[in-house]
């Protein structure tokens, strides 16, 4: 009787499959336990092994290139196009802080070296705008500062209460032009006073491009006063007018501007 023949190998893939499967267990033992261990990589997985290879040099943070040198030395005008009129003192109970109104709205002009109006540096994120308090009696001292001042006095810096820095849109205006405005939706004042806010354009990095610049300060390169106007107490204060045109225009272009179609007299944004 013929000695039985084995039978012939019929392929299902498993095969083909399990030799992948082996090869790649095979690369994983021969892998280190940590990777966190670059000596421990094979010679295919060390950078130092290969050819020409140089280390990648380590991030820094740079003046934004859409405020080059080239247009320097530029300079920065800013106008008020809405001033506040009026306000309400919310004392020392939070929850009574009603915002400014109208709310401020500055507008910035940016020139080169040339005079020409540089669009493109209205769209930098190296400018931001910073809003502090004065009295009519105090001239020029501020009464609300930076609170990285550590000479500031804690009285002083709580009068004013808000969002004190902003950043510039580049909307349209009312006519169709495109503009840099700075708008503040949310300034209060604490006490019962005749005011003025001061409004500060401060340019991250210098007040000139430099080339390799890696720095966090700024200098502030233009500021403007507002029109002294009166915070009112919770009895006296006349009530919210009516949203600008020019509020309302900023709203219509996706600008956080809270709008009111109407006047409310003795009525406050939060009531």
């Amino acid at each position: 009787m013929p000695p039985a023949m084995a039978p012939s190998p019929v392929y299902t893939g498993e095969q083909h499959y399990g030799s992948h499967r082996q090869r790649a267990y095979t690369v994983q033992d021969d892998a280190p336990s940590s990777w966190s261990d670059a000596s421990a990589l094979p010679s295919m997985h060390r950078s130092s092994d290969r050819v020409g290879a140089v280390d990648a040099p380590l991030p820094t943070l740079q003046s934004h290139p859409l405020l080059s040198e080239h247009g320097e030395p530029r300079t920065y005008t800013l106008h008020i196009r809405q001033q506040p009129a009026h306000g309400r003192m919310f004392g020392f109970r939070t929850k009574d802080r009603r915002p400014l109104d109208p709310l401020p709205i500055v507008e910035l002009v940016v020139r080169d070296r040339d005079g020409r109006v540089d669009h493109v540096a209205h769209t930098s994120p190296d400018l931001l705008m910073q809003v502090s308090l004065s009295t009519e009696h105090s001239g020029d001292r501020e009464l609300v500062t930076s609170s990285a001042n550590p000479s500031t006095a804690l009285p002083y810096s709580r009068l004013l209460e808000g969002k004190l820095t902003s950043s510039g849109h580049n909307v349209k205006d009312l006519d169709g032009t495109r503009v840099c405005l700075f708008v503040f939706t949310d300034l209060s004042v604490r006490v019962e006073a005749t005011v003025r806010l001061r409004f500060s354009l401060v340019r991250l990095g210098g007040t000139r491009w430099q080339p390799g610049l890696s720095s966090h300060a700024g200098s502030v390169v233009a500021e403007i006063d507002s029109d002294p106007f009166v915070v009112h107490s919770s009895r006296t204060f006349p009530g919210l007018s009516e949203s600008t045109e020019l509020a309302k225009c900023l709203a219509a272009q996706g600008v956080a501007v809270p709008i009111r179609n109407q006047s409310r007299p003795g009525a406050s944004a939060l009531d």
